[in-house]
């Protein structure tokens, strides 16, 4: 068979209707004494991305020394979602309902920094993978988070990141197999380059899975809706893309078909590329005459309509607020909101169940999430002042609740 280095597969996927209500527990039900309809009703989003996530784990996982000696099964898998919310509802229910068979990690830019700092520390550590195999695998077999994955009775695992297009920039890391959803062809691309990254070994076997059809899409679906799926973040406008949802439409899935920056380039051949690059010419046309003085009114780059109408952020995703805990006297946690005041202490406490919703730690089916006493003394170890660290900035709305899911990160509640 043909070897390459990411060969990539479609991960098919079927919509549900607006008619009809996606199923939330993969679990197989007793069959039904009446007669069942003539289509089973839809998988949910997430079931199907954790079968595509099985199905690599099957193809690519490999043999692993722990220390002490023990063999087990593994492979370390990044799970590519577009937002925060959906990115901790998808760790949740693979912990939920995979528990014999995966850990999972979330990975987001909404996590306490103590917290992300022993994420990116333990993932910079075990995805290494340059060089010599045996050292990188010893470094691997005596991490203590993987030591705590492989209790007496378990000897096959995933060990999941899901993780926001904050693994896509900067990170050097190099996974064994990746699902991604697609936002954009660049991202694709991006994602894609943390898999075997470093090893560069010719695999016969997809490494990578890119999902038929977004969450958004899938929605929308659901819902009856029409509309933009490929934005926040995304380049797709209410303007452009055609609103083609299906990736078995805007890609080019010919045997053989490997991710790299042909994906994003070729535009003959991959639709998907093709509408990114219209949309990014829509989008910007008009405004970069301006910067560049091709407008007869190039003053008009000074204009508070420029940046007003060309934001870094959507207007309507809320604002960012400060939040940081504080240990309490009885051994409690205290939840603080930074506010902007003339005079006194700017931290104003908020109390859990009316203004913060607390999710109390998991350990099954999780790795990478040691409880918040034992990051306290990871850092103290390494000569850290773990007190500054228990800060995170969420975006919020007015009226928003604050969810802090000790296992995957902070999220908002829309009121």
């Amino acid at each position: 068979a043909d070897k390459s280095l990411r060969p990539a597969v479609l991960w098919p996927m079927i919509l549900p209707s607006a008619n009809e209500t996606p199923r939330v527990n993969p679990r197989r039900q007793a069959s039904p004494t009446v007669t069942t309809p003539a289509r089973a009703p839809a998988k949910g989003w997430n079931e199907h991305v954790a079968e595509a996530a099985d199905e690599m784990h099957r193809r690519h996982g490999w043999e692993l020394q722990l220390a002490g000696g023990r063999t087990v099964r593994v492979s370390m898998g990044l799970i590519r979602v577009a937002n925060i919310g959906p990115c901790i509802d998808l760790a949740k229910y693979l912990a939920n309902t995979r528990a014999d068979k995966v850990r999972v990690a979330a990975y987001h830019s909404q996590l306490l920094m103590l917290q992300r700092w022993h994420i990116e520390r333990s993932l910079d550590e075990l995805l290494t993978r340059k060089g010599d195999d045996g050292k990188w695998k010893r470094v691997i077999g005596a991490n203590a988070d993987v030591l705590a994955s492989f209790d007496a009775q378990t000897n096959d695992l995933s060990l999941i990141v899901v993780a926001t297009p904050v693994e896509e920039i900067g990170r050097d890391h190099d996974f064994d197999w990746a699902v991604i959803e697609p936002s954009s062809t660049p991202s694709i691309v991006q994602c894609a380059g943390r898999v075997n990254r470093h090893r560069l070994v010719n695999v016969d076997s997809p490494n990578v899975a890119v999902l038929q059809y977004n969450r958004r899409a899938w929605h929308q679906s659901a819902q009856g809706a029409k509309g933009a799926v490929f934005r926040w973040p995304g380049l797709e406008s209410n303007d452009s893309h055609q609103h083609i949802k299906d990736l078995g439409q805007l890609f080019d899935w010919s045997p053989g078909r490997q991710v790299d920056a042909r994906l994003r380039f070729h535009t003959q051949r991959h639709k998907f590329a093709q509408l990114d690059d219209e949309a990014l010419k829509a989008a910007t046309t008009v405004w970069l005459k301006r910067l560049v003085g091709d407008d007869p009114h190039s003053n008009l780059w000074m204009s508070e309509s420029t940046y007003v109408n060309t934001p870094l952020r959507s207007h309507d995703t809320g604002q960012q607020t400060r939040w940081k805990l504080e240990t309490a006297d009885d051994g409690g946690v205290l939840y603080k909101q930074w506010e902007s005041k003339a005079f006194g202490d700017p931290w104003t406490h908020r109390s859990i169940g009316n203004a913060v919703t607390l999710v109390p730690r998991k350990p099954e089916g999780t790795w990478l999430t040691p409880h918040l006493s034992d990051l306290m003394e990871l850092a103290s170890g390494r000569g850290l002042a773990p007190e500054r660290y228990l800060e995170v900035q969420v975006r919020q709305k007015i009226g928003d609740l604050l969810v802090h899911d000790e296992s995957f990160g902070f999220y908002r509640q829309r009121a």
